[in-house]
């Protein structure tokens, strides 16, 4: 086990991921809104 780097680097990535899953939804629901309205 290479210890807590590996584990930080690995939950760095989850958060990037997260934090991109949710620009994405924010983007994508004020795009809906606009053409909805």
């Amino acid at each position: 086990m290479s210890g807590p780097e590996a584990g930080g680097r690995r939950w760095g990535a989850v958060y990037a991921l997260v934090i991109l899953n949710l620009l994405a939804c924010i983007v994508l629901m004020r795009v809906f809104s606009r053409v909805f309205s």
